[in-house]
């Protein structure tokens, strides 16, 4: 890891035993991700127990990693089946993370061969299959961009704190959706190659959202298009049908000779 672990207890003793428990946990993470940025446990006891004996504990996990969203992860014993030595409940929460992290494996995975299906596509160079693989390389970026700034924020942060998680994350976001952006350009170029069609509408019109500043009254130099009244975006699959989206188009739409 590219920090050191924390491990902090809260309304609790310190306890070697539990820390050693987490260690060797987190050293099992690597396993699942090769470049985990840090880790930060917090053990608490959200219950009161008699005097004398062990309070049942609850464990929360945060797993930072490259360009992704914090992966967080949380549980908490019961008074009646706790057992004094809190193994269950560290496992369950690091099985979690480990879950998460095997998931964003797969996400990734299924990210590159998305790009680079779409990609291949490209090279055949044919005006609607290029716009359209071009349409969706942008989304897959713009997508992933999206879902870094909707993820989950640690219930730990507050305030100052919070508000500096949420810049992090706009960092981390911007240059995906930058790619995006970049993507869907490239396919208003393909007008000036004399191709004009449904594809290069469509990233107009999420141009339109993306850029507002630039393309939302959606005037382009060339005379192939007028403005876009109406746009209903859906999410790409990768082996999904391509499913018409509502454009109305408020200029020509004529090829140039």
């Amino acid at each position: 890891m590219q920090r050191p672990l924390e491990i902090a207890f809260r309304d609790l003793d310190p306890s070697d035993f539990i820390r050693n428990l987490v260690e060797e946990r987190v050293d099992r993470l690597e396993r699942f991700h090769p470049h985990i940025i840090g880790c930060r446990v917090v053990v608490e006891a959200p219950h009161r127990s008699a005097e004398g004996h062990n309070p049942p504990i609850g464990i929360s996990v945060e797993v930072d990693v490259p360009a992704r969203p914090r992966i967080i992860a949380k549980d908490a014993e019961a008074q009646r089946a706790m057992k004094g030595d809190h193994l269950a409940a560290i496992n369950r929460a690091f099985e979690a993370v480990e879950r998460q992290l095997e998931d964003l494996k797969d996400k990734q995975r299924g990210m590159d061969a998305a790009l680079a299906a779409f990609s291949g596509l490209v090279k055949y160079e044919v005006g609607e299959v290029t716009a359209a693989a071009t349409f969706y390389m942008a989304e897959v970026y713009a997508d992933f961009s999206r879902s870094l700034l909707e993820s989950e924020r640690p219930a730990t942060l507050k305030d100052a704190a919070l508000q500096k998680y949420n810049d992090q994350l706009e960092e981390e976001a911007f240059p995906f959706e930058e790619k995006a952006i970049q993507l869907h350009e490239k396919n208003l170029e393909l007008m000036a190659k004399a191709y004009h069609g449904e594809w290069t509408d469509k990233s107009l019109a999420r141009l339109a959202v993306l850029k507002p500043g630039r393309y939302a009254k959606a005037e382009i130099s060339t005379g192939f298009l007028g403005s876009i009244d109406r746009y209903e975006y859906r999410k790409p699959a990768l082996n999904a049908v391509v499913a018409d989206s509502a454009v109305t188009d408020g200029g020509a739409n004529a090829v140039a000779p």
